[in-house]
């Protein structure tokens, strides 16, 4: 037993003989650096520091700006997207514009269209002249601000209730 607390006495003498070791040379570490800092060089070179500081700062701006948008929720991109569609369908001026743009990427006016369609923005339809605030035309579809995606469907939950009812016999659709 007294073998026993003789060995662990030893071991804790050395771990302060460590630890005291390793407290100095933080402590010899932390003087260098209080000494850099007070030099004059290190004064002097403080603005192109900050300099370089802000320019990084810059020119990671345009590269965290993608990212973020990328990283968006898809809820808050839609809604985004939606918010915009809408925005530009219901200015005669710009949906023109947006109109030779898209002309230009079939693709993308495709996917627009379809999604506008999805959520509501939009309707296929024969191309016809609407002079209501309401409404606009938008060649070979019309355009209603008015119909929103919770519109069409809450108009759809009706159409699917409607049938059932018929389909129970309950009422003649």
């Amino acid at each position: 037993m007294q073998a026993l607390l003789e060995t662990k006495e030893s071991e804790l003498h050395e771990l302060h003989q460590s630890s005291h070791h390793w407290w100095t040379v933080a402590g010899a570490y932390e003087k260098e650096l209080r000494d850099v800092y007070r030099s004059k060089s290190w004064r002097i070179t403080w603005p192109l520091r900050k300099l370089m500081k802000l320019v990084s700062r810059i020119f990671r701006l345009p590269v965290r700006l993608v990212v973020g948008f990328v990283r968006l929720p898809k809820r808050t991109a839609r809604w985004l997207l939606m918010t915009s569609i809408a925005f530009v369908l219901q200015r005669e001026g710009l949906k023109g514009r947006a109109r030779r743009w898209l002309d230009r990427h079939s693709t993308l006016h495709a996917h627009l269209r379809a999604f506008g369609r999805a959520r509501g923005l939009i309707r296929d339809s024969e191309p016809i002249s609407l002079h209501s605030s309401d409404v606009g035309e938008c060649n070979n579809y019309v355009v209603s601000p008015l119909c929103t995606a919770e519109k069409t469907n809450f108009q759809v939950e009706l159409m699917k209730s409607a049938e059932a009812w018929r389909l129970a016999g309950r009422i003649d659709v």
